[in-house]
């Protein structure tokens, strides 16, 4: 097998060869002196004798045995309920998945997951207790400002050129616009899966009204005015939540949209989720980085968020109350004729529908899709503020980080590795179809 060497080696290899090849010659050129008398006759030699046989070692050498290898490392992910129940029943034979597919590949690493069932109260003990686990998901509307602030985060700056799959997926730029205070202390992350978001409405009472289906956000609120006139027994036409914060997401995308009622859905190249970047109009102009709440539409969004709130069409999070589920408390009772939600067609075939129906026989649900990216209208891939969701655990050591690190660098190696992380097991947790699409499971929540 051929190998490469310096140039220094070659220059080195060809002055000991020369200098052998000259040596050499100079004694072949050399005359020979005249032998000053005739050599006498040489004796025969004697025989020698035959040389005695070797003996047998007693001992046989034992074969040396082939180095065994090296134990992958086990990096810990905490992951907690974020708006979303986590089951490690669930959990469990995806990450199983993940870690027979590494093994296959010779990656050195091993995902554990460690299951949070409270994250006010339980994710922030683990810093204080300054428990090993290698990353965890974070917001910065909720706890990653504090342990910044407090020094729990890890800075990566400086282990991220080691890993070239992270870099390409989330692209220089990224980073640069993701430092918080300095540094970048994880992996800024979009957490959707195509990030479509909408309206989950209760179809039955706008066929009782003798109303079409919504075509925008006005014929919502002709719908919303006709729930707060007639159904007595509502809090409100619209149940939101909220966790202290404005969403004006909600309202920017005013046209055109439509009705979701796709049973397959569209999800997002593997570059793009975990980078998760936007870009609004790619398909009609070229895209460009804006601030987007200097511009019409964000202001536009803001009146109409302002509008709804003045035409009650609201719910209001009761005082004093921590944990609340919009879905549980507000749509499932039959509380309120509509909810705000992310991937909402996804939410009726899943939970939303059969959950009402308990409560709500006669419920039939629908959904509007407002960002447009399930129908093709709107494709989010420019996004530059996405923080660092990602976070990195600053109390283990750094060869654990850099193995961290190398799950993700792994995980953004192809897009079969992100649709596990993303989706779960082919066939059992969800349906791959071609050209980026995918079905749920008949039956599986």
């Amino acid at each position: 097998m051929s190998r490469k060497i310096t140039r220094r080696q070659m220059l080195s290899m060809l002055g000991v060869g020369t200098a052998t090849g000259l040596m050499a010659a100079c004694q072949a050129a050399s005359p020979t002196a005249a032998p000053t008398a005739v050599p006498q006759a040489t004796e025969a030699p004697k025989a020698t004798e035959a040389p005695k046989a070797t003996e047998v070692p007693t001992e046989v050498p034992k074969p040396t045995e082939a180095p065994k290898a090296a134990a992958p490392t086990v990096v810990t992910y905490v992951d907690s309920d974020f708006g979303v129940t986590q089951n490690m029943d669930s959990i469990q034979p995806v990450v199983d998945a993940l870690n027979k597919k590494m093994a296959d590949e010779g990656v050195p690493v091993q995902l554990k997951i460690m299951l949070v069932d409270n994250r006010k109260d339980k994710y922030p003990l683990l810093y204080a207790g300054g428990t090993p686990f290698t990353f965890a998901f974070d917001a910065p509307w909720a706890t990653m400002n504090t342990f910044i602030d407090q020094g729990n985060l890890k800075p990566l700056e400086g282990f991220l050129p080691e890993f070239p799959n992270i870099v390409k997926a989330f692209t220089q730029e990224v980073f640069d616009a993701n430092h918080m205070k300095g540094h970048i202390y994880g992996l800024p992350t979009g957490f959707y899966v195509a990030f479509n978001n909408g309206i989950i409405y209760r179809k039955d009472l706008l066929d009782k009204y003798g109303m079409p289906e919504p075509r925008s956000l006005e014929d919502l609120e002709v719908f919303f005015a006709e729930v707060k006139k007639t159904e007595k027994d509502m809090v409100a036409p619209l149940g939101y939540g909220g966790g202290g914060t404005i969403e004006p997401w909600t309202y920017f995308f005013a046209a055109p949209w439509r009705t979701s009622r796709a049973k397959d859905h569209g999800y997002t190249p593997s570059v793009a989720v975990p980078a998760g970047i936007e870009m609004k109009d790619v398909l009609f102009d070229t895209p460009t980085y804006v601030e987007k709440e200097t511009t019409d539409a964000w202001i536009t969004a803001i009146e109409r968020y302002r509008y709804w709130n003045e035409q009650g069409f609201f719910s209001k999070r009761p005082a004093g109350v921590e944990s609340w589920s919009v879905y549980e408390q507000l749509l499932y009772p039959g509380k309120v004729a509509a909810v705000i939600s992310a991937e909402p067609q996804i939410g009726i075939e899943n939970t939303a529908e059969k959950n009402t129906q308990q409560f709500v026989p006669e419920a039939k649900l629908a959904a509007v899709e407002l960002s447009g990216t399930e129908q093709g209208f709107y494709i989010y891939w420019a996004s530059l503020r996405q923080w660092n969701f990602q976070v990195f655990n600053k109390a283990v050591p750094d060869e654990e980080t850099k193995a961290g690190l190398k799950f993700f660098d792994w995980l953004l190696s192809n897009q079969d590795n992100i649709d596990i992380w993303l989706f779960g097991i082919d066939g059992k947790n969800y349906i791959k179809k071609s050209n980026m699409r995918f079905a749920e499971v008949p039956g599986v929540d």
